[in-house]
């Protein structure tokens, strides 16, 4: 057993992640939690305001109990450090199944699971506010209400609707066939729809593994399965149902009836489309070749299946097999992802496939996908597909010790449209550790940046995270004061800037002058005027310090000239033009828009003026271009970027961190 790691005796569970926050090495994940026994089936979800919820079972105290954190945007924990609290006191079983996690509109945690307070197991849920606030009550809502040790209820998942009402939808068994129960929470906590829920039920088979999305109107889409036959060999189906706002079925109808779904093959890739409806993807044998591939379908929010029926081929590669399916959705390009473990037919290699489909179905990157990772022996499995600022993010597992499909580190890729690498790098590691991981969960903030958990060891399970940003850096990004610029009046100078593009509370900014920081600090202030300034050319930018002590990189750079007895600013160059990442290592994108095609000049100063280099670059008409800056043969320091566009002098300052 590990050490006890805090002296409270009635408390044997610590989360972790410390004052430091979010760790930004790879290799030495953050710990969020550890403790006198295990911690496992981590769930995490992220609020509107970047915060974090993560949740677990813990068996410290000899039998299983959820508890729950809240972490801020930085990883600095909020709720009763180091130890965060016990969601429920009531007993669990001695067995596990999944539960959920999510956030309401008011950036509360919603989590619902089965316990055996009632003798059998039953759902329930509960609502989780600022410091620890139980909003439904220490013993939450039971939703389920079974005495019968011949019932059961399980496998609970959660959704909170865009007007605040909660969702929840689980698997119920009995002596008969299993069905599924939903019900409605209001977001005061009053119970909306008849005792026990609603029911989905099939006379001759049994309704399996629910899944939720919202659709227009207030109503919801359900994911589920239609089982016949043995559990452990089911024939099974995919149908999708649309339930309204007064619990009634408005349409339920087949996504594939083709069969070959294994009873493993529980919770699938399931994703909004953006316009009402759904896309999902999965694998199954439906051709009984002992060969499994990968589909995926669309059904729109009237329950119209716009791909193939019973779904679309990924790849024609169909004499090896595919596994594990992860989805992404773009729903402004109306473009689908999907990830998957590709396996040789004894499934002794193994390889990452991808593939871009449209919502009718048709394969983008080629018949056969691509394969980001070769056939080897190292296995391969993807956790986690979203669509980020920077292109679409696929997180996978891979097995540097081979055949191992335990012990892995986790591998993060980034892909634009056309299927190329959106990153200079082939691939950032979310965790380059090699060591025994299962039961992922992820979350993502916006587009900006995501969160993964899981757990980590080989006996009492420890959980760790990791956050990535879109551009595939670890850790908090600091964003910086966007869009200044100067004004001249005489010899009085206004800067004006917009503030960065983040949830995270801000202290002050600091306003720099050739590099030096000026005594006279705007605080909060988005605006700041130097009155009777010597005649003199310079630059300024901006920065932002944010609470926790962290200063951003810098905001643009405007560069300003007033000539003695004359009131006129020359140039004020006006700035245009991103680079990103800034700071950089090597090399970074400078990016800017033309309003016409011709030739531009990219020339690179040092800090005294000297030229470094220039190069001519072809500009496209009414539309952003974008060049990459080749760092890697200077030193650390900043630098100024200047492009000459012909009508526009635009201007940046780079800095160099290697």
């Amino acid at each position: 057993m590990k050490a006890l790691i805090i002296t409270t005796l009635l408390i044997v569970i610590s989360f972790c992640l410390s004052a430091q926050g979010w760790s930004t090495d790879p290799s030495s994940p953050t710990i969020v939690s550890t403790g006198n026994g295990a911690q496992v089936m981590p769930k995490i979800a992220i609020d509107s305001s970047g915060n974090s919820f993560v949740t677990q079972f813990d068996n410290s105290s000899g039998g299983y109990q959820v508890w729950i954190m809240k972490f801020s945007p930085a990883g600095i924990p909020l709720f009763n450090p180091p130890t965060g609290y016990p969601v429920s006191q009531h007993p669990c079983d001695t067995w596990l199944t999944d539960y959920d996690l999510t956030v309401d509109q008011e950036d509360n945690a919603l989590v619902t699971f089965q316990d055996i307070r009632n003798v059998t197991n039953n759902v329930v849920v509960y609502k989780i506010g600022a410091e620890f606030a139980q909003l439904w009550g220490a013993d939450g809502i039971s939703l389920s209400n079974d005495t019968d040790t011949n019932s059961a209820n399980n496998s609970p998942k959660i959704l909170n609707s865009s007007l605040n009402n909660t969702y929840v939808a689980w698997m119920h068994n009995g002596t008969g066939n299993g069905d599924i129960r939903i019900q409605k929470i209001n977001p005061s906590g009053q119970i909306e729809w008849a005792t026990g829920g609603l029911t989905v039920a099939n006379p001759s088979a049994s309704c399996t593994w629910p899944q939720m999305l919202e659709t227009d109107n207030g109503d919801i889409l359900m994911k589920y399965y239609v089982d016949s036959g043995p559990f452990w060999a089911p024939t099974r189906h995919i149908y999708v149902a649309r339930i309204n706002s007064a619990g009634q079925i408005v349409w339920n109808n087949p996504v594939s009836t083709a069969g070959g779904i294994s009873a493993w093959n529980q919770i699938i890739g399931f994703r909004q489309d953006g316009s009402g409806g759904a896309v999902l993807a999965w694998y199954d044998d439906r051709n009984g070749d002992n060969i499994n591939e990968v589909y995926v379908n669309r059904i729109t929010s009237q329950g119209v299946v716009t791909m193939e029926t019973n779904g679309s081929l990924v790849t024609t590669d169909t004499g090896n097999q595919q596994y594990n399916p992860q989805l992404a959705v773009d729903p402004v390009l109306q473009k689908v992802y999907v990830f998957y473990k590709l396996t040789d037919a004894g499934q002794n290699n193994n390889a990452l496939g991808a593939q871009q489909l449209n919502f009718t179905g048709e394969r983008q990157w080629g018949n056969t996908g691509i394969l980001p990772e070769h056939m080897s022996l190292n296995v391969i499995m993807p956790q986690y597909a979203f669509v980020s600022d920077a292109g679409v993010i696929c997180v996978y597992q891979r097995g540097d010790v081979p055949s191992s499909d335990i012990t892995t580190t986790l591998r993060v890729r980034c892909f634009n449209p056309q299927g190329l690498n959106a990153w200079e790098d082939d691939y950032h590691y979310l965790a380059s550790n090699s060591s025994a991981k299962l039961h992922y969960d992820f979350d993502s903030f916006s587009s900006e940046w995501f969160a993964g958990i899981w757990e980590q060891g080989t006996a009492d399970y420890d959980t760790y995270a990791m956050r990535m940003n879109s551009d595939g850096s670890l850790g908090v990004f600091y964003a910086p004061p966007q869009n200044l610029s100067a004004e001249v009046i005489g010899n009085d100078i206004t800067l004006t800037w917009q503030p960065p593009d983040t949830d995270m509370p801000l202290l002050r900014y600091y306003i720099y002058y050739n590099d030096s920081q000026l005594p006279d600090n705007p605080e909060l202030s988005t605006s700041w005027t130097f009155t009777d300034w010597t005649p003199q050319s310079g630059s300024f930018y901006v920065t932002a310090r944010y609470m926790d002590g962290s200063d951003s990189a810098p905001s643009n750079t405007v560069t300003v000239s007033i000539v003695a007895n004359e009131d006129e600013v020359v140039p004020a160059i006006t700035e245009n033009i991103r680079i990103y990442p800034n700071p950089l290592n090597n090399s970074t994108a400078v990016k800017w828009f033309s309003s016409k095609a011709a030739s531009a000049v990219l020339t690179v100063y040092n800090m005294k003026g000297q030229k470094l280099e220039s190069r001519i670059i072809q500009t496209t008409k009414d539309s952003w271009n974008e060049t990459l800056w080749n760092a890697s043969g200077y030193s650390n320091g900043v630098y100024l970027l200047r492009l000459n566009t012909g009508t526009d002098v635009l201007n940046h300052k780079a800095m160099i961190l290697k």
